[in-house]
């Protein structure tokens, strides 16, 4: 079971580390995380995935529930569903082309998503742009990878999830510095995909615009995709958050940050508290076993979760003022204090650069201004009258 307190847990930031240990973390980072294309277009598309068909009309209520600073809203046209997700001057649109291809017996379709992502990364991006028009990869990966248990359910998984991933499309825009990047057609992401020969082929849409879609990368465990649904949808969206820049400055500091239960509730689709009979069984329990079945499928005290909240208090309360407390160490934290630091030079070589135009300008505006007196005081010098003589 996850924590609820934290009296014996051991920070990252109170650790020393060795230079042996240092490599060996590097090592164990390369070894057990992939790489995966992020940003709030994919996390939407996997928010999509995890409410399916029934469900998908609920997200922009329930992002309204946790106060997103984001508006949400979902249009229908046929088979087809739109989700947009507006904030400031960016705009992010997910087209499901045919709803009734997100069915039940398609879970694996979340996985399948992210897997394509990684392996985009991986054989076909480069500064967020392709390289390549297409990727492919053993069957026998997703067995190993446990998102499959043969390569017979990884086949058949496959066809059944295909036509809903060929229909995933994608089109927005989003502020990036002083520039918009902007695709403003709508193009589906992958729209081809076969098996021959137990390879998998897909061919990747040369008119999207990763720069917009998928603008960063970030982490996640290999042994994520042998988790059940729920847990998979918590952790994903759990290394989707540590990416972000106000929790990476909290996992620099102080080696975790929180999350709260309405977020969770929200990014999981648990039942509406008002619409379920038993709310402890169905929110409470649904949350903490997620939970533990990250906790003993990861099987390491490098990534510990604390539950936040009064015990004694009634659904509502666990809602708005409980939470979840995320704690990174070793090297599940490496990856994100060397982008804390990256981030953070960055920063400081802007505002450097900053300091120098800056004073590159008041040495500039001090030497007009000199000039400037230096020509008045001769005007005046010039124009003072002659001395009389006798």
């Amino acid at each position: 079971m996850a924590k609820k307190d934290n009296s014996e847990l051991y920070l990252f930031s109170d650790t020393t580390t060795t230079a042996g240990e240092a490599l060996l973390t590097e090592y164990k980072e390369e070894e057990s995380f992939y790489n995966v294309p992020s940003g709030i277009a994919p996390e939407l598309v996997s928010y999509a995935l995890s409410a399916g068909k029934s469900q998908m009309g609920e997200i922009p209520q329930r992002q309204e529930l946790i106060r997103s600073k984001a508006t949400h809203s979902l249009t229908t046209s046929g088979k087809a569903r739109q989700l947009t997700r507006l904030n400031g001057e960016n705009s992010i649109n997910i087209v499901f082309n045919d709803i009734d291809q997100l069915t039940g017996n398609n879970k694996s379709v979340s996985k399948l998503f992210t897997y394509f992502l990684v392996k985009t990364g991986e054989q076909a991006l480069s500064d967020n742009r392709l390289t390549s028009d297409a990727i492919s990869f053993p069957l026998k990966e997703l067995v190993e990878n446990g998102t499959y248990s043969s390569i017979r359910a990884a086949r058949r998984g496959l066809e059944n999830a295909k036509f809903a991933i060929m229909g995933i499309a994608f089109y927005g825009s989003i502020k990036k510095g002083k520039s918009n990047i902007n695709q403003s057609i709508a193009a589906t992401l992958f729209p081809t995909l076969y098996i021959d020969n137990s390879v998998v082929y897909v061919r990747l849409n040369t008119d999207i615009m990763w720069e917009a879609f998928a603008p960063y990368f970030t982490k996640l465990p290999k042994w994520a995709f042998k988790l059940s649904s729920k847990p998979w949808d918590l952790l994903s969206y759990i290394f989707y958050l540590a990416r972000q820049k106000n929790n990476l400055d909290k996992i620099s500091k102080q080696g975790y940050f929180t999350i709260s239960f309405q977020a969770i509730h929200s990014r999981l689709v648990l039942p509406e508290a008002k619409y379920t009979k038993n709310p402890k069984r169905d929110i409470k329990e649904a949350i903490d076993e997620a939970v533990t079945e990250i906790e003993e499928l990861a099987h390491t005290s490098e990534l510990q979760f604390i539950l936040r909240y009064n015990e004694k208090g009634n659904i509502k309360e666990y809602l708005s003022e409980g939470y979840l407390e995320v704690h990174f160490k070793g090297s599940y934290a490496l990856p994100f204090l060397d982008l804390y630091k990256r981030n953070t030079k960055r920063l400081e070589q802007v505002e450097k650069k900053r300091e120098q135009i800056i004073e590159k300008a008041k040495v500039k505006n001090l030497a007009k201004q000199m000039e400037a007196e230096a020509a008045k005081e001769q005007a005046e010098t010039s124009t003072e009258a002659e001395p009389l003589t006798v």
